[in-house]
């Protein structure tokens, strides 16, 4: 809400709680679709580090108490926030 009201929207600002998941077809599909962002939440990581990640990531996801796996797919479940702004 901070944020947006510093970006100029003042307190036209509603910010709401969404539930949603990420979710792909198999933990392998989830966790390739996690990497698409490694250089950005990895960015200084050797070769070598960046390449334990895809082990490292399953070990971890599977321990999520949100993390949901069925026939044909696997899912984390979570809550977005949500900011809506508007200008006058």
């Amino acid at each position: 809400m901070r944020q947006l009201e510093d970006a100029g929207f003042g307190h036209a600002v509603q910010v709401k709680s969404v539930d949603t998941k990420i979710q792909a077809g198999s933990l392998e599909e989830l966790v390739d679709n996690m990497l698409l962002f490694k250089d950005m939440f990895y960015k200084g990581y050797t070769d070598k580090e960046v390449a334990k990640l895809p082990g490292i990531l399953k070990e971890e996801v599977r321990k999520l108490p949100d993390f949901v796996e069925g026939e044909g797919f696997a899912a984390i479940n979570m809550v977005a926030w949500i900011g809506i702004a508007w200008k006058k």
